[in-house]
Parts: C-alpha cells; sequence; structure tokens
C-alpha cells in the first residue's frame, strides 16, 4: 500500500483556531465570525476555519499593533 500523501490542513478546527489564536474563547471566535472579522466555511454540519482567513487575521492585528506604536511614538516626541 502506498504512503499517503501528506495533505497540510487549510480548514482548521473551531478547536484548533482557539488553539492558534492563544486559546481564544470558543464565542469570541463565533463572535469575530458573525462580524465578518474572520472568515469560515461549513462542511457539513462543522464550521471551519481557512488557515488563510486566520493568517490574514494576524496580519491584520500585527498591523494595527505596528500604528498603534507608531501613533504613541508620535505622541510623546510632540509631548516632549
Amino acid at each position: 500500500m502506498p504512503e499517503p500523501i501528506p495533505f497540510p490542513n487549510y480548514l482548521l478546527s473551531i478547536q484548533d483556531a482557539q488553539e492558534r489564536l492563544g486559546g481564544l474563547s470558543r464565542r469570541t471566535l463565533f463572535r469575530l465570525i458573525a462580524r465578518g472579522t474572520l472568515g469560515s466555511v461549513h462542511v457539513g454540519r462543522r464550521t471551519m476555519i481557512p488557515l488563510a482567513s486566520l493568517e490574514a487575521y494576524l496580519a491584520e492585528l500585527t498591523d494595527q499593533a505596528r500604528c498603534n506604536a507608531e501613533r504613541r511614538r508620535l505622541v510623546r516626541t510632540r509631548a516632549a
């Protein structure tokens, strides 16, 4: 029998997405989905999170944090 071909997880279960987001609660994860902040798909009765959607969400959070840090730096230099 041939060995199975490794297949990356393009879709994450809710639990896997929670773990990748640092233990985010199930309720908060579903709120992000409801707001359209985090994409999801349904496979049968299961809600799955596309890996690309999770990566885009994390990139957006990183960009927001970078912008906030830059704003704080500008405010400090103006105040000085």
